[in-house]
Order: C-alpha cells, then structure tokens, then sequence
C-alpha cells in the first residue's frame, strides 16, 4: 500500500464524523428556525397583541432608565410641558398595562397548549384561575398536589410577580428621581439707580447755630430714621434691578474715602491730682487739606490695657475723610440691598468730589455737601467721652461716661484685662462700626437723592436652584425588577410551537391552529369535543333554562358536552337539518311546559 493510500484510508473515518456533524446540525438548526419561523407567523397572525406588549414593554424599561439619566443635574426648573414625575408615572402606567395583557396572552396560550395535549376540565380550570390571579400562587401552595399541574404552578408565579412588578416599579422610578439643592453661578449685567455726587443742599443747609454746623433737611432726617431703625435698603422691583438669589458686585455712587492711622499715649489713672483722666472719646472737625479739598476728621481714642499700678495705653485713631466717588461693593438679594463692609474698607475710588457746602469758610445758608452732611450726623449720634476719677470718699475709681458710645464700648470681657486692680477701665475701638455707619448712611443718601442716573455693573450671582438627582440603586433596582418581570412572562410562551398533542388528531400544534384563540367557553367548547357537528350553531341554539326545583347548575360530561341539571326545564330552538347532541335524551310528554320560556319545538 503506498503512502498516499495510507493517508486516504486514516482520512476516511474523520471526514465521514464531520459530514455526519454537519447533516446534524443543519437538520437541527433548520428544524430550529422553521419552528421559529412557524411562532412568529402564528404571534403576528393569531396573537399580535403579544408583541406588541412585549416591545411596549421593553420600550417602557428603556425608556424610563434613559430618561432618569438623563434628567441628572438637570434643574426642576426647566421648561417642560410634562414634569419628569408625571411621565415617571405615564410610563410605569402602560408598562402594568402592557405587563398584563402580556400574561393574559402567556396564560391563554399555555391553557390552549394544555389542551391540545390531553387534560382535564379541573386541570383547564386551574390554569385559567391561577393565571389571570393575585393569589393564584397560595391557592397552588395550600393545594393537596401543587405538582400535579405544573401549568398552573408556573403561571401562578408569573401572575404573582407581574402583580408585585406592576405594584412596585412606579414607587422605584419615583424614588430613582431625587429633588435636590445646588448653587448656581452666573455673571450678570444689574443696574442701580445711583448718582455719582449727591446735590449740594440736598441733605440741609450750614448752621453754625447747630450741632454739626448744619440744619438738616427732613429728607435727611429720614435717611437717619431708616438706618437707626435698620430699615432693608430696597432697590427697584424690575428687571436688571432684582437678584433672584445672590448677586455681588460693585455699584459706582457717591460715596467717601477714609484714610485711618493709629497712635498709642500713655496715661495713669491714679494721678489724684488731676480731675478725671479721659478714658475714652470720639470727636468730629472739619477742615481743608493742604490741596483745598475740603476733609472731615474722626479722631476716636479709648483705653486698650491698665496694668497693677493703674497705669493705663491710650490708643487715638485719626481718620481723615473725602467725598468721592467710589464703587461699592453691594450684595443684592432679590430686591434688599446691603454693603459688603469687610471690602468697603478700602473702596475704589473713581473720582474725588469738592463741594462748596463742605468748606469750613462757607457761610451760614449755604447749601451743605456730603462731608457736613457727616458732621451734622456723626456728632448727633457718635458723640461721646468718658472719664476715670478718684473718688476719696469711698477710695474707689469711678467711670463718668457722657454719650452712648462710652456705655456701648465698655469692654466687659474680664478676660481681656492684664491685671486686677480697682482702676481697671477699658473699651473697645468704635472706629470701624463709625465708619461703617458713616458709608451707609451716605449710601441710603446716594440713593435716595436720585436724579435719574443709574449705574449698570457687573455681579456674580449665586442662585440655589433645585435639580434632579438620580439614586442609581433605586433606578437598577427599578429596570432589574421589570426585566425580569418581562422575562419571566415570556417564560410559559417559549414551548409554545414545541407541544404536539399527545393523543393524535387534526390539530399538531398551537400554532397550526387557523383561528384566534382566547379563554372563551365558546372558543374553547370547539376543540373540547371536535367531533360535535356544528358546535357554534348548537350553542347558539341553547337559549335558555329555568330551574324548577334543586340547587344544581349545568355540568360538563367526561367528553366534555354540557349536562343540563336534574328537576329543570330547558328550551331548546334546532334549525331544520340540525343535529342533536347525543348526550341529551329528549321524550315527548303531554305534560304542560313551566310557562317562563314560551312554547318550544321539543320538550
């Protein structure tokens, strides 16, 4: 034997293997695809309905995962003619919707597939409860033989979770779809209506007989009630003017420039000869800088520590101030407008102002800028000194305080003192809270003396918006559950084309029916005994019964034909040439029919 035929011989037996595996398969598979080819013209001829749910379904889970994700820092605020919990709801509306009529075709055809097989009545009857059932599945676990019908045990499950998926996936798409805070910030473009300068006499006249040098005008005065009474500054109520939330910018207005230095003196208390060593002071002057631009003065001094031997340090605080124009930074909350004091310490200063009000020469009648303005209200509300004096008759120092301020800046923090000594008398600075005032009061002036000029800048708004959150355990939680829902459902359909009847006849398969199937009687009673002739006329035909006596209701015989109870009178109508069922005997008697059906043809 030459090598060739050696080769032949040892190749015969795999290629012979490999054909026989591949006559195999391609029998297999193509038996494979004609049963599938054979399911999906019986659905789409016979049962439409079914995937049409089923796509409806699938469509429902994803579309309510992408639209959840989508809605992920998104604002609550958004425009939408539908809000996302009213779809929430809409889709998990027709996905329970679509679920049942799911399982209602899965129990119809698992019923109709029971049937063509070989069952009993009791059996049809199990599947058709226990399928269209929220508690199909207890009455199959109470049953004495739950595995005699595993139909029904299977459709009892499929009942049951599509109830509770029904039930819970609209609380889990809700839950899903959570409703928190955030800031927002944006850069915006405000106006305020602001003007660079304040009028000349706008706040008052010179008065060299009052305190100030001014008499001041009832306008101003009530600029002064709305700060000591912390009246909110309120800007217009329209757009551009209002801040929906948080805006921080800087306003250009008439405002000051204060320039502050600080010094320190020492003094001692116990100096018996003196009468009364000053403790604390705040004082206002005005004068002209060696410019001509006419300055007004603060000067504030106050004790800051006394040591064992009364022995005391005296800061002064020396601030000299401007008019100008300055950009204040304000802080808008919707229409309430209030200074950043911590960044108007040392404003910017667009242009510096000279009014002739505010000079020391001017005359009595003078139309008063807004330094005198200051000076009239600074020293007819901060004006104040104190003084420390010791009393002989009770060996004691005393605090002699005129004025407000003295009181309010009496430092009572024991902790703050070096030492404990019966001369202990210390204070706290007034300085920036003066200031502070002295700025918001000009401020409530510059607005309130608007002439029409208004000043657009730029903010920084914060918002606090509400936006969607989505809690992924939630939302998997949510599209796991009605998968398998889904999955579940189609569990009982798969067999469907896999099920010849068992005992032969004309019908192989479900699908090979050439009717619509449901769970009617009627439709039911045709396949139950097909050798019955005329199944639907007969039916038809059996109009109505009347019960004479017993408690008894129609019944169905081991070949599944309807038995009229005992002690009743039935009528029947029957068309010419129509047959008559052979489980019935009919006899003629004279005896008189019940008069509730009328006259019948047979008796």
């Amino acid at each position: 034997m030459s090598p060739s035929d050696s080769e032949n011989a040892s190749g015969e037996p795999a290629r012979a293997f490999w054909r026989r595996a591949a006559t195999f398969l391609w029998k297999h598979l193509s038996s494979l695809v004609i049963r599938w080819w054979k399911f999906l013209l019986f659905v789409m001829k016979r049962k439409w309905r079914l995937p049409v749910s089923v796509l409806v379904v699938t469509g429902c889970i994803i579309g309510s995962y992408t639209f959840i994700s989508s809605l992920d820092g998104k604002s609550v605020l958004s425009s939408r003619v539908i809000h996302p919990p009213a779809i929430l709801s809409i889709l998990s509306s027709i996905f329970g919707i679509c679920l049942g009529f799911a399982i209602l075709d899965a129990t119809t055809i698992s019923w109709w597939r029971t049937l063509l097989r070989g069952t009993t009545a009791a059996k049809l009857d199990q599947i058709w409860d226990r399928g269209t059932s929220l508690w199909g599945l207890w009455q199959t676990g109470i049953s004495p033989d739950p595995g005699s019908n595993p139909e029904a045990c299977v459709l009892a499950a499929v009942a049951f979770i599509g109830y509770v998926t029904k039930f819970a996936c609209g609380p889990l798409l809700q839950q899903a779809l959570l409703v928190q805070s955030r800031e927002k910030a944006t850069n915006e473009t405000m106006m305020m209506n602001i003007p660079p300068r304040i009028p000349d006499g706008w706040g008052g006249n010179i008065d060299y007989t009052k305190l100030g040098n001014a008499s001041l005008s009832p306008s101003f005065i009530s600029i002064i009630q709305q700060w000591h009474s912390n009246v909110p500054i309120m800007t217009h109520d329209a757009k551009n003017y209002t801040c929906p939330g948080t805006c921080r910018g800087n306003a250009t207005g008439a405002g000051m420039e204060a320039n502050c230095s600080s010094t320190t003196e020492s003094l001692v208390f116990n100096d018996l000869y003196r009468n009364g060593t000053l403790a604390f002071t705040t004082h206002f002057s005005q004068f002209e800088d060696l410019l001509g631009v006419p300055t007004l003065r603060l000067v504030t001094k106050y004790v800051t520590s006394v040591n064992e031997t009364c022995g005391a340090t005296l800061t002064v605080d020396t601030c000299n101030i401007q008019a100008a124009t300055i950009k204040y930074p304000v802080i808008i909350q919707n229409s309430t407008v209030s200074l950043n004091q911590s960044q108007l310490i040392s404003p910017e200063v667009v242009t510096r102002l000279k009014a002739a009000g505010d000079s020391p020469a001017a005359k009595a009648g003078t139309p008063i800028g807004p330094l005198t303005i200051l000076n009239g209200f600074g020293n007819a509300h901060f004006q104040s000194n104190a003084t420390v004096t010791f009393n002989t008759t009770t060996q004691q120092y005393d605090m002699n305080p005129e004025g407000v301020l003295a009181r309010l800046y009496l430092d009572t923090n024991w902790t703050h003192y070096r030492a404990v000594t019966n001369c202990n008398y210390q204070f706290l600075s007034p300085t920036d809270d003066i200031l502070s005032a002295l700025r918001e009061v000009l401020f409530r002036t510059a607005l309130a003396a608007d002439n029409g000029t208004f000043s657009n800048f730029s903010v920084r708004q914060v918002a606090i918006e509400p936006v969607y959150h989505v809690q992924n355990k939630y939302l998997i939680s949510a599209v796991i559950t009605m998968s398998v829902a889904l999955l579940v459902v189609l569990w009982p359909v798969f067999g469907l084309w896999r099920n010849p009847r068992e005992g032969g006849g004309d019908l192989r398969s479900v699908t090979e029916l050439e009717e619509d199937i449901n769970l009617s009687p009627i439709k039911g009673a045709q396949v139950w005994h097909p050798r019955t002739p005329d199944v639907d006329t007969w039916m038809r035909g059996m109009i109505q019964y009347r019960r004479i006596e017993g408690a008894s209701h129609w019944r169905m015989d081991d070949r599944g034909m309807p038995v009229p109870p005992p002690n009743h009178w039935v009528s029947f109508e029957f068309k010419e040439g129509q047959s008559i069922p052979g489980n019935i005997t009919f006899r003629r008697t004279n005896e008189s029919v019940p008069p509730a059906g009328g006259d019948s043809a047979g008796h």
